[in-house]
């Protein structure tokens, strides 16, 4: 049975909202953390912010081409993916060679599409696990990060095969899902309401409770469910098997995360107003790349997508 090795380093890959978040975590779990950005190296001091209690870590940060042109040799053997979906393809490719035979490879990112095409990439016996979290997070600079919304966090093997003699690290064990798909389809469904009805309105997630935007997301998750309960939906993805479909339980989960996060602005939002490439095309793009399999009309959705990528 393979598990890691004891006090091992763990190389975070995008220093967002929830690379930082993430870097703290481990960091006050007594892990050492490399965190890899865009520009800053060396040992720095990250705040973290919490219900007005302000905690400082000290974290290493490097970027791929300094990690890369390290005379270490010392090989990685846990590496945490916090990139937006389209980028971790190429994250991965970048730090392969660093990483030793049995690394564990985890992906958290928002929408459905990028951990298939991570798993394609692995090399040796890398183990790919992919995860989600509820946990909101907003970043006010390179060295300071706030949570702002309580959450959940779920982790599991992308190939259930590898669950079988294999044991995830110590530190995402207590989070373990056996049915990990699910809860990223479900969190996709969330994402695929919120995120753009918020980033089209320029307003924060709690808008989304009152009119007129309220009945902008009734009606988005009504065309959801509609090709969620398609029979022909459920034979191409089968872990929505794990997923409660019904109406009333789908609005009541959108709707939670809206009040739970209400000062929120959502990560599409904060993409869009900054002008960066946003991750719809693993959110109402995934679902519109299903329904266009199937026949199945997905106008809201579509309009979504058009509008985000022609803000």
């Amino acid at each position: 049975m393979t598990s890691q090795t004891h006090s091992t380093t763990w190389l975070i890959i995008g220093a967002g909202a929830i690379g930082l978040l993430w870097a703290c975590k481990l960091t006050k779990a007594g892990q050492k953390v490399i965190l890899i950005n865009r520009q800053c190296n060396g040992c720095q001091n990250v705040q973290h912010i919490h219900e007005g209690i302000t905690s400082n870590y000290e974290i290493e940060y490097s970027t791929i081409e300094l990690l890369n042109n390290s005379c270490s040799q010392n090989q990685l053997t846990q590496v945490l993916i916090c990139t937006k979906a389209f980028d971790q393809p190429s994250a991965y490719n970048e730090i392969k060679h660093r990483l030793s035979p049995n690394a564990f490879i985890i992906s958290l990112c928002n929408g459905v599409g990028s951990q298939a095409t991570l798993q394609n990439l692995l090399i040796h016996q890398h183990a790919l696990i992919v995860g989600t979290t509820s946990e909101g997070a907003l970043k006010h600079s390179s060295t300071k990060v706030e949570q702002t919304g309580k959450g959940e966090h779920f982790f599991g093997f992308f190939d259930e095969n590898q669950a079988k003699n294999t044991v995830l690290p110590n530190e995402i064990l207590l989070f373990k899902d056996e049915n990990i798909m699910a809860r990223i389809l479900s969190k996709a469904i969330i994402n695929a309401v919120i995120n753009p009805i918020t980033s089209i309105n320029n307003i924060t997630n709690g808008n989304l409770l009152s009119a007129p935007y309220k009945e902008q997301a009734i009606a988005a998750i009504d065309e959801l469910i509609g090709l969620l309960q398609n029979p022909d939906f459920i034979r191409n993805n089968p872990s929505i098997n794990a997923v409660n479909t019904e109406r009333e339980h789908v609005n009541s989960l959108v709707f939670s995360v809206a009040k739970n996060t209400s000062k929120n602005r959502s990560s599409m939002l904060e993409d869009v107003s900054n002008r960066r490439k946003t991750e719809i095309e693993f959110i109402s793009g995934f679902f519109i790349t299903e329904a266009k399999k199937i026949q199945f009309p997905m106008p809201i959705q579509s309009a979504f997508l058009h509008k985000i990528n022609n803000v």
